[in-house]
């Protein structure tokens, strides 16, 4: 119960949050600069391959690096400000991740998982090991 009600208020807090920076982003352009080649690409994250990167959620760490839940490849991944990929876990190692949904960074760092398929929030540090996870019931899926 505490799990499910804490991924949905991530959920409505994420959705508010993506909102909010489209309204931001658009409002604080100036009135000629809503024209499409008036915008520039700036880059690119995953690569061109196929199935390089499904991203259904991403979080700014503390020091403006990108972390992105990637649900398509059951991992996470954290990239640098110039897009360099730092360090993926959920690919073996420490922690398996089935169904990815979102992500959190919180003050100090570390980073919150909704692994859905696992029916569990993982908790890593910032450099993507595992630290903990709080286990909901089997039949309680995020989706």
């Amino acid at each position: 119960m505490i799990v499910r009600t804490c991924l949905r208020h991530c959920r409505v807090a994420a959705a508010a949050l993506t909102a909010m920076l489209v309204v931001l982003s658009v409002v604080s352009l100036p009135a000629d600069a809503h024209a499409a080649a008036d915008i520039e690409f700036v880059r690119e994250l995953g690569g061109p391959g196929h199935a390089e990167l499904y991203p259904s959620g991403v979080e700014v760490a503390p020091n403006g690096d990108l972390v992105v839940a990637d649900t398509g490849n059951d991992e996470v991944v954290r990239y640098d400000s110039a897009g360099t990929s730092l360090w993926r876990a959920g690919t073996g190692g420490g922690v398996e991740f089935s169904n990815v949904r979102d992500v959190a960074v919180g003050t100090d760092g570390s980073i919150y998982v909704a692994d859905d398929g696992n029916s569990r929030v993982v908790k890593l540090d910032s450099a993507g090991n595992f630290l903990s996870s709080w286990i909901g019931p089997a039949s309680n899926k995020i989706g």
